[in-house]
């Protein structure tokens, strides 16, 4: 069971985290909108994002063939009504050959943290390599972002602090202004996550947001944009 009452069908190489629930808090793409989930897992992330009765229209990319299945299953028997959702089993790379520039309104990603080491198999074979991606894996991600993401379309990513350097030069990199910055974590204490906001073919100095944390970010999920 999600927050709000929505369900999702899950696969243990693709829990239901904090990072997700972080990430689909607060995104609002507006009625009608198209709106891009990059990495969707399970589909948790995109259920959360989509907005019952908005006329939207989701589309839920996941690379693992397994879990793409489960999220078509999920979009299948739970999708929010007035929510338009689909799944493409597709790696990040392959987006710009797939689809045309430009389309979405909303871009949602949550990209691998660590850089995989293929020397040493994971500790659990069955979750694969979640949250693990080669070095250039995140510049990937967000150059699929923008090039889906319409003039002024939104990009919303978590990532944990020591990446923010990586993030910062990959989105300047694919024409992605920042606009917000908030850290996630319990006060006087460092930040666990840091949730982002960038906007396509902007350029502004970002506004850097109060820390709160994962708790108070998803029982309150106000529009952040």
């Amino acid at each position: 069971m999600l927050p709000g009452g929505l369900r999702c069908f899950s696969h243990r190489s693709s829990p239901l985290t904090t990072d997700t629930l972080v990430l689909a808090s607060g995104v609002d793409a507006g009625d009608g909108a198209t709106g891009l989930d990059l990495g969707c897992g399970s589909g948790a992330s995109t259920m959360l994002a989509s907005r019952a009765e908005s006329g939207q229209t989701w589309i839920a990319v996941e690379r693992d063939t397994r879990l793409a299945r489960i999220a078509l299953s999920s979009f299948r028997a739970f999708s929010p009504r007035g929510v338009d959702i689909m799944a493409v089993n597709a790696a990040a790379g392959s987006i710009p050959s797939l689809f045309g520039a430009g389309f979405a309104d909303c871009v949602i990603t949550n990209p691998p943290y660590r850089v995989s080491d293929d020397s040493r198999p994971p500790a659990d074979p069955g979750r694969g390599d979640f949250g693990q991606g080669a070095r250039s894996t995140l510049a990937t991600f967000i150059a699929a972002a923008s090039h889906c993401l319409r003039k002024g379309g939104l990009l919303h990513i978590v990532m944990p602090p020591l990446r923010l350097a990586d993030v910062l030069l990959a989105c300047g990199a694919f024409d992605l202004g920042a606009r917000r910055i908030q850290p996630v974590g319990v006060a006087g204490r460092p930040a666990r996550l840091l949730r982002m906001v960038f906007e396509r073919s902007a350029r502004a100095d970002p506004v850097m947001m109060p820390q709160r944390t994962a708790e108070e970010i998803t029982a309150d999920p106000s529009p952040v944009g």
